[in-house]
């Protein structure tokens, strides 16, 4: 039997400091872990009064060491214009970034655009 893992894909979020003509900006990570992306395209396609968020939702997670359980994660201080970079099961997407985020109860989306590099 083929187990099925909801969080197949890793995440690192961070911001980057200020650049200069020496240097390309320093990376702070924020947060970094397994998540779980995917398409953000029913708000586009089926709600046009809707606020369009992002191009991705992210949601994150955690794993309990003791059990081995994947929950969602409470991860406040994320924010619009910070970055994040994902490996999931086809590619890494570097420096996406972030439009908005969302800490809830069962944890954080983050929504992100396409990176363009």
């Amino acid at each position: 039997m083929v187990e099925f893992k909801r969080f197949p894909h890793t995440c690192t979020i961070y911001s980057l400091s200020e650049d200069d003509s020496f240097s390309d900006g320093e990376r702070v990570i924020v947060w970094e872990g397994v998540c779980r992306k995917e398409r953000n395209t029913s708000i586009r396609a089926f709600k046009q009064d809707e606020v369009y968020k992002g191009d991705y939702r992210i949601q994150l997670g955690q794993i309990d060491p003791d059990t081995g359980e994947e929950y969602g994660a409470i991860v406040e201080g994320i924010k619009a214009g910070m970055f994040v970079d994902c490996t999931d099961c086809q590619d890494t997407f570097v420096k996406m970034p972030i439009s908005d985020a969302y800490v809830g109860n069962l944890g954080t989306s983050v929504y992100c655009d396409k990176a363009k590099n």
